[in-house]
């Protein structure tokens, strides 16, 4: 748990109640969020901040699972993430990474 976690923060999990597999946070932008709150500097322009617009965070892959495994699940999580943002009117999805990462 973090500052960002409150009522309004959506995750998204793979597993069940025994075997956690993989997750990830969405954060609406129109209140706290990570870019907004402690990134501001990255954004070339104003931060993205609209009920429509949700920020990814706190992406879990256990190691444990084996890289297939994590991709699988990965794959899995982001088809379940793109879902529910066409479900619920989310537009734009933003997120804050490492260049590593990318």
């Amino acid at each position: 748990m973090d500052q960002f976690d409150s009522k309004r923060a959506t995750y998204l999990i793979a597993g069940d109640h025994e075997d956690h597999q993989g997750s990830l946070r969405l954060l609406p932008t129109n209140t706290a969020h990570i870019l907004g709150d402690l990134f501001p500097s990255l954004c070339g322009e104003d931060v993205p901040r609209d009920p429509n617009i949700a920020e990814i965070t706190r992406l879990c892959l256990p190691a444990r699972l084996g890289a297939v495994e994590r991709l699988r699940v990965r794959n899995g999580l982001i088809s379940a993430m793109v879902h529910h943002a066409l479900d619920t009117g989310i537009a734009t999805l933003t997120g804050v990474v490492s260049a590593s990462f990318l």
